[in-house]
């Protein structure tokens, strides 16, 4: 009988090792498929269904937890206006939208590939 234990316990284990791995390559696939949180807060942003105001303040929120920089438009308190000139903020601006963008448009792309599966 232990020779039948134990081939069963041996199949029971390699199934439980192969079903592992499954689920080890799923949460590595879900993990690739899922964006960054920088994209998310771009693009939750970008769509808002309110007026620009609201839009600007969710980029502006956005852009500062990314960059640490207060976009510009925005108030700064007086000891961050010599960190940087409005033209870096500007450019700043300009530069993180671009990443921004790229990063949503490649995940997009992503997504649409995996769905063409």
């Amino acid at each position: 009988m232990a020779d039948i234990d134990e081939v069963i316990h041996d199949a029971e284990q390699s199934a439980l090792r192969k079903a592992s791995a499954e689920i080890a390559q799923l949460r590595a696939d879900l993990d690739e498929a899922r964006p960054p949180v920088q994209v998310v807060r771009y693009l939750r942003a970008l769509f808002m269904p309110a007026g620009d105001t609201p839009r600007f303040e969710a980029l502006a929120d956005a852009f500062y937890r990314d960059t640490g920089i207060m976009a510009p438009g925005k108030s700064v308190p007086m000891d961050w206006a010599q960190r940087w000139t409005d033209s870096e903020r500007r450019q700043a601006w300009r530069d993180w939208h671009e990443k921004r963008e790229a990063e949503a448009l490649a995940w997009i792309d992503a997504v649409e590939k995996g769905n063409e599966r």
